[in-house]
This record gives structure tokens, sequence and C-alpha cells, in this order.
């Protein structure tokens, strides 16, 4: 498996996680505001894992940042499309949008490290055994 399979399959798997993750809680009614946090770490630890196991070995610094950076464009891709779905139904203001992709990018920025250590000491306990 390559850097860019990687980012490829976050990136399905996270729009499609977040769909039917949607799909779900509209349906059921119940409020999951945190959707994306959830994801993200969750499939950033499958597909960092996966990686690890199939290629037996470690990531090196360049590839943790081209999975960091690859995974924060994503997010930031729902953010912003969140942001531009809303402003135009709401006529938000400068404030509420600034506001809103400062949330938008701090959930990512907290979110993507957790995914991505998790997903490396569940590596490397399946490397080591």
């Amino acid at each position: 498996m390559t850097i860019r399979a990687v980012i490829t399959r976050f990136g399905l798997y996270f729009f499609g996680g977040i769909i039917a993750v949607s799909i779900v809680t509209n349906t059921l009614g119940v409020q999951f505001g945190s959707k994306d946090i959830a994801l993200t770490i969750a499939l950033l630890y499958y597909v960092v894992s996966k990686f690890i196991a199939e290629n037996n070995r470690e990531l090196t610094k360049k590839e943790y940042w081209q999975i960091f950076f690859g995974a924060f464009a994503i997010n930031m891709t729902y953010t912003i499309s969140g942001i531009m779905l809303i402003s135009f139904t709401l006529k938000a203001n400068a404030t509420f949008i600034m506001i809103a992709l400062g949330f938008g990018s701090l959930s990512a920025l907290l979110s993507i490290p957790l995914g991505l250590w998790l997903g490396q000491k569940a590596g490397r306990k399946v490397i080591k055994v």
C-alpha cells in the first residue's frame, strides 16, 4: 500500500462515513455533532494500522506528514463545504464564517494526530508479534 492509497482510502471512507452517519442519525432523530472528529480518529486508526501491517514497517517522518496534511485537506474540504452550504441558506456574516472555520480547523488539528498516533500504536503491535 502506498501513501496515496492511504489518503485516498481515508477520503473515501471519511465522506462515505459522514453520509452514512448523517442518514442514520437523522433517521433515528439523534444529534451527533462531532461525527467528523470521531470518524477522523477511527478512520486514520484503521488506514494507518493497515498500512503498517501490510508494509511491515512503521511510518517515516515524511509519510507521517504526508498523511497528516492529506487528512487535514480532506477535513478542511468537508468544513468549507459545510460552511458554504450554511452560508447559502442562512445569510451568514464574516464573523460566523471565521468562527466556524476556526472550530473546523481546530477539530482537525486535534483529531488527526490522535488518529495517527493510535494507528501507529496498533500497527507496531502487529509487526512486533
